[in-house]
This record gives structure tokens, sequence and C-alpha cells, in this order.
């Protein structure tokens, strides 16, 4: 393999290093591992089931289901402005490969994030969403929020043996 990613890992949780989350350590004999590091996969399993569960609900008004979305928005918003931070980071710190990658990835993010709060409030305004729809909707958000991190927590609690 040539270019720029021939030196990395490239299997299991080696993906952290492709995204940029971790840098590739060498052992004695040259060989390529992942050092200790945070993983982002296993972490990020747990949170898209609790998106699903909180985002796909058929039983929602059009305000609720759109305040849901737009909270999604927001995150992929917040999600691309940490990735512009990691990369500013790297820059700073002369990784240009890994700045150059999670900038890229960072305005995706954030081009992503204003597309769907875009798209999501003009769905909703075209299947008869008021500005009080939108108030009730966002009231709501909150209050399941709160509850589904409470069962988080009620489920973390049980599961500590």
């Amino acid at each position: 393999m040539t270019g720029p990613y021939r030196d990395m890992p490239s299997h299991g949780i080696a993906y952290d290093t492709w995204s940029g989350a971790c840098k590739p350590a060498y052992d004695d004999e040259g060989f390529c591992y992942i050092p200790e590091h945070v993983s982002i996969g296993i972490n990020a399993g747990p949170i898209t089931g609790m998106s699903i569960d909180l985002f796909n609900d058929p039983t929602d008004t059009v305000g609720d289901g759109w305040a849901k979305r737009m909270a999604l928005s927001a995150g992929e918003g917040a999600a691309g402005v940490g990735l512009l931070g990691a990369a500013g980071a790297d820059m700073m710190e002369g990784d240009f490969l890994t700045a150059a990658g999670e900038g890229v990835a960072g305005a995706g993010m954030l081009g992503l994030s204003a597309f769907s709060g875009a798209y999501n409030t003009y769905t909703a305004i075209d299947n008869g969403m008021t500005l009080g729809d939108a108030a009730t909707g966002m009231s709501n958000l909150g209050g399941d929020l709160y509850d589904a991190g409470g069962e988080a927590l009620g489920d973390l609690w049980a599961a500590i043996p």
C-alpha cells in the first residue's frame, strides 16, 4: 500500500486512527498498533440506539417531530464545530494530514446540519406546523430528554455488577 495512509492500521477499532481520533504508534519491531485512547465506535453505538428510540416516534405531533429533528441537526452542527477545533489543534502541531481530514469532515457536518435544519423546518411548515406547534414541540422535547436521561442512568445502574 502506498500514499498517506500506508502506515495506518486498518481493521477493527483501528478506524479511530483513520478518523484522526488517535494517532497510530509503533513498537520496537516497527509494527503499527493503536495506543490507549477513548474509542469512538464503542461509545457511538449506545448513542445511536438511543437516538433511534428518541427520534422515530410515529405518534409525534408535527411540532414534536420537528423539535426532535432540530435537536439532531444541532448535534450534527456541534460535531462539525468539534472536528474543526480538532483540525485547528492538529494543524498547530504540524499534523496537516489529520487536520485536513478533520477539517473536511467538520465542514461536511456543518453543511449537513444547515441542510437538515432548513429541510426539516420546510417540511414541518409544509405539513401544517405553526409557531405554537414548534413551541410545544420544544417544550415536549425537554421533557423527553429528561425522561430518556433518567432511563439511561437507570439502565447503567442496573448493568453495574
